[in-house]
């Protein structure tokens, strides 16, 4: 998907209602796709939350998840890039 395709399908709803993208993840355990959409998403009024917060274990051995165990540490590089963003708009 694209911000041009975000903005056509989601952009319009969001003009009208509050919305939030439940459990936005990819298959790889990288986030080249979850930093464009979370961009968006900040300059669009949109909501997100990430897929995973169990602590499964590393990224790619149970799936794709944010913390490798119940301390919080972040996966590589997934839940490295998503910690990452939450601090460049809130740091």
């Amino acid at each position: 998907m694209t911000a041009a395709c975000w903005d056509s399908q989601i952009g319009t709803v969001a003009k009208q209602v509050p919305v939030t993208a439940g459990e936005i993840g990819q298959n790889t355990c990288a986030h080249d796709y979850i930093d464009p959409l979370m961009a968006w998403a900040d300059t669009n009024g949109v909501g997100y939350l990430a897929w995973t917060w169990n602590a499964w274990g590393v990224c790619g051995s149970s799936g794709n998840v944010l913390i490798e165990n119940v301390d919080g540490t972040p996966t590589k590089t997934y839940g490295e890039g998503f910690k990452a963003h939450l601090q460049s708009v809130n740091p």
